[in-house]
């Protein structure tokens, strides 16, 4: 990808207020004073969940891919517990 299209879609994720940076500057004696960046992405307060990319690798049958990723919207966020 294009820096230019990086850096324009980490200002506008941190402008939404979905992505923080924090800046790390350290003293090397060869290099001089390195930056290094850690992105933290907000997480998602309701309506969202994870799936292992162990999910994709098997072969399940359509329907039963399909009913196993509708069971796992319905469940409470990033579990496997249904109310």
């Amino acid at each position: 990808m294009d820096e230019r299209t990086i850096r324009r879609v980490i200002k506008r994720l941190k402008d939404a207020g979905w992505l923080t940076v924090q800046t790390i500057v350290k003293e090397d004696a060869d290099r001089g004073f390195i930056k290094r960046n850690s992105y933290y992405i907000k997480p998602a307060n309701k309506d969202y969940f994870f799936l292992d990319n162990g999910f994709f690798k098997k072969n399940y049958p359509a329907k039963i891919a399909g009913f196993l990723l509708l069971l796992k919207a319905i469940c409470l966020n990033n579990t496997d517990t249904i109310q």
